[in-house]
């Protein structure tokens, strides 16, 4: 794959799963494990966990440095499901910073954080 199709892929990933429906949708695609800890995540903060994911996506959409960036094509390019690995590892850094993936700060600083390691480093 070229990098101009990675990078066209990593715009795909922003565009779309900013979205709640299909963030939700992609986040019932991961499944398992992962996706119950991005609900509980979600819960805690009174949201949808598609809504969750969704702002987690949109936040790293504007302020992911290109190392970030570059951690995002990594994951992706490593996968037979790049979306659907590009979304976890997306959720996954916003699961161990805590945040709730629209520029907003969690609620009760540290101690709302979700733990979860870091997929994407």
């Amino acid at each position: 794959m070229t990098d101009r199709a990675r990078k066209a892929m990593i715009v795909d990933l922003l565009h779309s799963c900013a979205h709640p429906p299909v963030a939700r949708a992609a986040l019932a695609s991961i499944g398992g494990p992962f996706a119950e800890r991005v609900r509980r995540c979600a819960e805690a903060r009174d949201l949808p966990a598609g809504v969750f994911a969704a702002r987690a996506v949109a936040r790293f959409a504007d302020t992911a440095s290109p190392a970030d960036r570059g951690e995002l094509a990594a994951a992706m390019r490593q996968s037979d499901q790049p979306l659907l690995a590009g979304l976890r590892a997306i959720l996954a850094h916003a699961l161990a910073e805590g945040r709730l993936g629209a520029g907003a700060a969690t609620p009760g600083g540290a101690a709302n954080r979700c733990d979860a390691p870091r997929l994407c480093a």
